[in-house]
């Protein structure tokens, strides 16, 4: 989508100059310090460029307005001197609320943003929208059978990281309402957390921790690996946060005499408690494919970096 105009500026100084413009078009007079502006020479065709017409630019920035306000998006951003794919991806982000298609979960990128945004039954709203929990039923398939779920299981420490907005509370409330005793429902719920665990160790938002330590709090008690797992879970928030206690300390070593036959859980509580000598030792049995698939957990930030090159 290219656009030739001689228009500058951010969104708001960008739909002022239109609508000015509109006014002058429209052959109004206007003051500014007592100084009449109605002569300046302005056309439609400045600001037409790719549109159809003046007035569906005027409409388009009226509307990218409107929905950028509403989804907490600073209005300073400089529209003309974005990328092209970030200029399409706002265009295809004000299309979908004009002409809302089908029911999807979409992410639009641009400026460093990422807004999730959901179409259901040409309703379109940020996943981040108070009551959306309440207007919207989501499920996970898992063998062959629909389970109650949040969309929230969606996001990606990507997403985390550059949505303009995160509604910590709604998060909160929706997972209350879930039958967590399901194991795979319990496993999006447990990824959903490290996702905001993996958006903390990059930007170090205290917020990240806590909503996912609160997510964990919200599981229940489950088979012997699931409690050695979550245990483990939350220790890794203690440790980022030092609050890693005696009693915490203790809770792990009782988990390690219980887990002899799982190495994975083993080489995270040794991780934990910071037996480096185990842990290499654990790490060197693992295959290639499973030694990158713990590199990529954010429980790998506290491996030794020769491990992790």
């Amino acid at each position: 989508m290219q656009f030739r105009t001689n228009l500058k500026g951010d969104i708001d100084n960008i739909l002022n100059c239109l609508i000015f413009m509109d006014d002058l078009n429209k052959n109004g007079s206007l003051y500014i310090d007592g100084h009449d502006l109605s002569s300046i020479e302005a056309t439609n065709s400045e600001a037409s460029g790719s549109f159809g017409s003046y007035e569906e630019t005027l409409n388009f920035f009226k509307d990218l307005k409107t929905i950028l306000s509403d989804n907490h998006i600073p209005l300073n951003i400089n529209f003309f001197e974005l990328p092209d794919k970030d200029i399409q991806q706002l265009n295809d982000l004000v299309n979908n609320y004009i002409f809302p298609g089908e029911d999807r979960l979409m992410k639009y990128e641009f400026a460093g943003y990422i807004l999730p945004i959901l179409t259901v039954n040409k309703n379109v709203m940020n996943i981040f929208d108070d009551n959306i929990v309440n207007q919207v039923i989501f499920y996970i398939k898992v063998n062959e059978e629909f389970i109650n779920a949040v969309p929230y299981v969606f996001l990606d420490a990507k997403t985390i990281i550059h949505a303009p907005f995160i509604n910590y509370l709604a998060i909160r409330e929706s997972i209350k309402n879930l039958n967590l005793e399901q194991i795979e429902l319990r496993e999006s719920i447990t990824w959903l957390a490290l996702n905001f665990i993996r958006a903390y160790d990059q930007i170090e938002k205290t917020e990240f921790l806590d909503l996912a330590y609160d997510i964990l709090e919200e599981l229940p008690e489950s088979n012997e690996e699931q409690n050695i797992r979550l245990l483990i879970n939350k220790a890794q928030i203690l440790k980022r946060r030092r609050r890693m206690s005696p009693i915490v300390y203790q809770d792990l070593l009782m988990a390690l005499d219980n887990c002899k036959n799982d190495t994975f859980s083993q080489f995270g509580i040794y991780l934990l408690i910071d037996d480096n000598v185990k842990v290499k030792e654990i790490f060197k049995t693992f295959d290639e494919n499973f030694k990158k698939y713990i590199l990529e957990l954010p429980i790998s930030v506290f491996m030794d970096s020769s491990l992790r090159e």
